[in-house]
């Protein structure tokens, strides 16, 4: 995933690049997006193997466990972390199956902001 995350910044540099001075920015405005999601994939999924190598190191931790044993949650945290090094997920798909059921609030108020800030900057640089 790291690999991706490097090639898309590099794509979006060179289309930068390029562009300078042209209006339509469309795939570059897309690309950025997409770097955006794959970011906010990338810190899940490392939250989510922070999870499982401290459930899997710390015998009885079930009380802090939410919904279930800890040989479940394990299991399911593991497809998890799986599913997110196949491919790129959308948005939605990372807020409606990563976010909302391991409680990755903060995580989530941090993509949204970030997010925000960077439309704001193009929208910004639309009137310079």
């Amino acid at each position: 995933m790291r690999c991706e995350h490097f090639h898309f910044e590099r794509l979006i540099f060179s289309i930068k690049a390029r562009e300078k001075g042209h209006r339509d920015s469309g795939l570059l405005d897309l690309l950025e997006g997409k770097l955006t999601d794959l970011q906010f994939q990338i810190k899940i999924k490392e939250e989510l193997e922070k999870i499982f190598s401290k459930v899997e190191a710390t015998p009885g931790i079930s009380e802090s466990v939410p919904n279930g044993s800890d040989a479940e949650f394990l299991q399911t945290v593991k497809e998890k972390v799986k599913e997110l090094s196949l491919d790129l997920k959308s948005i939605t798909q990372l807020y409606n199956d990563y976010a909302v059921p391991f409680e990755f609030w903060e995580d989530f108020v941090y993509f949204l902001e970030s997010s925000r800030n960077v439309m704001m900057s193009k929208w910004f640089e639309g009137f310079c």
